[in-house]
């Protein structure tokens, strides 16, 4: 069965955040009915199909192996802080920065400082990927944490069925 335009949208939008509600509305079903219409949407093959195909074509076009996601926390774990500074102290120009030292930026905030509605400074907050975190993470993935993973091993406990033991003596 060929899914109509509004289907079809429906499953553009529910790729978006999973959430059928928003998505029925979004894709112009009636607020009033959207939660049941998009509860009722999601329960078609067709639809599941289309949302499976739509989640594949955004993974294979997002996607990032292991090699590149090793390598980002590598440079992010190897990141050094003067790579954001002028020799004067001053932060650099974002696209001075190598792109290596930008993955290790979180955020940047900037804010002007003004008295009686004029400019007389600006302060610049740089919030930096934690570095210790970065190296926890290259070291699960290197098995850096085996020995110690083992070791920390949550025990098995046994399950007794207590209806088992009725009317038993001991």
């Amino acid at each position: 069965m060929a899914l109509s335009s509004k289907q079809k949208r429906f499953c553009q939008e529910y790729v978006i955040d999973s959430n059928a509600t928003r998505s029925a509305m979004r894709s112009g079903y009636s607020e009033k009915t959207a939660r049941s219409q998009g509860q009722r949407l999601l329960t078609k093959v067709d639809i599941q199909k289309y949302i499976k195909e739509l989640q594949k074509d955004i993974f294979d076009r997002n996607k990032m192996t292991v090699d590149e996601c090793v390598q980002i926390l590598s440079n992010m774990a190897r990141f050094d802080i003067a790579d954001l500074y002028n020799e004067d102290g001053t932060l650099k120009n974002l696209s001075d920065i190598p792109l290596e030292s930008r993955m290790a930026i979180e955020s940047l905030d900037t804010e002007e400082l003004k008295m009686e509605g004029v400019t007389i400074g600006t302060t610049k907050k740089v919030k930096l990927s934690s570095r210790r975190a970065n190296i926890i993470e290259l070291m699960k993935y290197g098995g850096g944490y085996k020995e110690d993973n083992t070791q920390k091993a949550i025990p098995v406990r046994q399950i007794i069925n207590m209806s088992d033991y009725k009317g038993k003596k001991k």
